[in-house]
Formats: structure tokens, sequence, C-alpha cells
């Protein structure tokens, strides 16, 4: 019976082990993206901001031209001119998370003022990495 129970932990630890080592999920992914734009907006912090965010027109620009359009992003926030978002966001919550290729959706649920607002909100993989997608128009 114990040799039973010491067969049933150690499978069990390694289904435990092997499982933590598949790396995040592409949904992991795109709701650590998301926390880290909520961050940046919190901390009023312009270059993270600018990182955590893209566009379509963003995407399909060489490196060369992304990296300038990023610096313009910083040097517009660098101020921490975020006018009263980041003291009025109470909280946020992600949620319906679906990825398709390089594009994903969730419904993202804001706590502004005390009062929740729920919307639809797109992600777009650029060079690898999720960002929260913001459409110029």
């Amino acid at each position: 019976m114990r040799a039973m129970r010491r067969l049933a932990l150690v499978a069990c630890a390694c289904t435990v082990f092997v499982a933590g080592c598949g790396g995040a999920s592409q949904e992991d992914e795109v709701k650590q993206a998301f926390d880290d734009y909520t961050q940046a907006v919190k901390d009023k912090d312009g270059e993270k901001l600018c990182d955590s965010i893209a566009s379509p027109e963003l995407a399909e620009m060489s490196s060369d031209e992304r990296a300038k359009e990023i610096d313009l992003c910083k040097d517009e926030f660098s101020a921490g001119d975020f006018g009263d978002a980041s003291d009025e966001l109470d909280d946020t919550e992600l949620a319906k998370i679906a990825v398709d290729g390089d594009r994903a959706t969730a419904q993202v649920t804001a706590t502004v003022k005390g009062k929740q607002e729920t919307s639809k909100l797109r992600f777009l993989k650029v060079d690898g990495d999720w960002k929260v997608r913001f459409e110029s128009r």
C-alpha cells in the first residue's frame, strides 16, 4: 500500500512539473500584455505605455520606422500627461480571451470612479510580443 501511495505521489509530482514547463499559453501572454498596459497607466509610465500598445499600421512598419513612432509616443507621454485616466482607474478585469493567429480579442471590465464598464479590447502580436491594439482612426 505504501509503495502505491509513493508511486501515485511521484506520478502526480511529475505531472505538475511537466505541466509547469510548457510555458505560458497565448491567453496568458495576452493577459500579461493587458496587465503591463494597465500598470503603465496607473504608474503614469509613458515609456511602458508606449511599449505596450500597437496599431495595425505600426505592425506593418519596418523596425526602424516602428522605433521612431514609439519614440514619438514616449516623448508625448514623458511628462506623465495622462489626464485623469490613471487616477480614476480603480480596477480592471480581462475575460473571454480569444486568440486567432497574431490577433486576439478579450472582454475587459474596467471600474472607473466606482462605475463598471465592459467593452471589447483587441490585441496584436508584434515581433513575438502581444500589444494592446489601438486604431489610428
